[in-house]
């Protein structure tokens, strides 16, 4: 109790005090009372220990963080900011809603899309895999550049699922290979299933995996 605190009351009974000290082993049972305890002058903050093996903080009215045993909730409405999550043990890595991340790299993972038709391809912010699906005709597919430093190490590999001539047209762009201009800005598949080739990008320039492509023309 802080000695701002004047009084106590127990069953019933009021004795003034300064502040309330516990011998050794003791302990104060709120007994499931929600919002028993209060943590500051304006009552805002509060402990609430009602559900049995939780314990709640309530801020302002809301409750905002639930605490178990081994898991920290933040409850709906509620962020938890930080700038950085370290591992707790050398080459552990840090899990994330169930994806492993460790010294940059999201371990295992690999984010699969399905082109079903012609049309721009958009760069995300991870490595991903495009499986070309269309087989009505040939996908017309067109990549601009990726973004210096933001995109960089991003690869991006292209496989087709059908016997079909796809294209990858980086036209708009500075070519694959680098700066390759229009002898090297479109890459043209072969025409069968499995054909292929990856892409990486490396400061506004994409680059081709070396040994990464299969019946692959470039043009």
């Amino acid at each position: 109790m802080s000695p701002a605190q004047s009084s106590v009351k127990l069953a019933g009974a009021t004795f003034s005090v300064t502040e309330l000290l516990l011998a050794s082993g003791k302990l104060v049972d709120l007994n499931g009372e929600p919002d028993a305890l209060v943590l500051d002058a304006l009552q805002n903050i509060r402990l609430d220990g009602s559900t049995a093996g939780h314990l709640k903080i309530k801020i302002a009215g809301a409750y905002d963080f639930d605490i178990t045993a081994n898991l920290l909730t933040a409850l709906a409405g509620s962020v938890i900011a930080t700038d950085t999550i370290a591992e707790t043990t050398a080459d552990a890595g840090v899990t994330i809603d169930g994806v492993l991340i460790k010294d940059g790299v999201v371990a295992g993972h690999n984010t699969v899309v399905a082109v079903a038709a012609s049309g721009a391809i958009a760069i995300p912010l991870y490595s991903a895999t495009h499986f070309i699906t269309k087989s009505s005709a040939a996908a017309a597919l067109t990549i601009v550049d990726p973004t210096a430093t933001t995109h960089d190490g991003v690869r991006l590999t292209f496989i087709s699922t059908t016997a079909r001539a796809h294209t990858l047209d980086n036209s708009a762009g500075s070519g694959f290979f680098s700066s390759g201009g229009a002898s090297k800005d479109v890459a043209t598949f072969g025409g069968a299933i499995g054909d292929g080739l990856s892409i990486i990008a490396y400061q506004g320039k994409w680059y081709l995996e070396p040994g990464a492509s299969l019946n692959i023309t470039l043009g």
